[in-house]
């Protein structure tokens, strides 16, 4: 049976995820800051670079996304292309299952189809 909690309750708990949050961000700053300066000392010491002081990282920002690549437009779904592909085959593999599929005229420009037909 599913606990139900009150409105305060949860108010409280989402109090305290938040400043754990804060406490653990606050440490996160803490530790990049050290980390930062290990890795000066260390180019330093080997001499792949020269010690430069530490840079304002920038504030989260919106994230850029990778190059679309365009969607493959099928006449069918691919549960349809298989149904019809392995319509009387019994123990037919997933790599075959997956040229059957693309024999068949179904295509994708995804680079791990064969999970998606499994």
């Amino acid at each position: 049976m599913p606990r139900t909690r009150t409105i305060s309750q949860l108010q409280k708990e989402l109090a305290a995820r938040q400043a754990q949050v804060r406490k653990l961000q606050s440490r996160r700053a803490s530790l990049a800051k050290r980390l930062d300066a290990l890795e000066r000392q260390i180019a330093v010491v080997t001499g792949t670079g020269r010690a430069v002081k530490a840079t304002k990282k920038k504030k989260a920002g919106r994230r850029t996304t990778a190059k679309k690549v365009k969607r493959a437009k099928n006449k069918q779904s691919l549960a349809n292309v298989l149904a019809q592909v392995l319509k009387g085959k019994k123990g037919v593999k997933i790599p075959e299952a997956v040229k059957l599929v693309l024999g068949a005229g179904y295509t994708s420009t995804s680079k791990q189809f064969q999970a998606i037909v499994n």
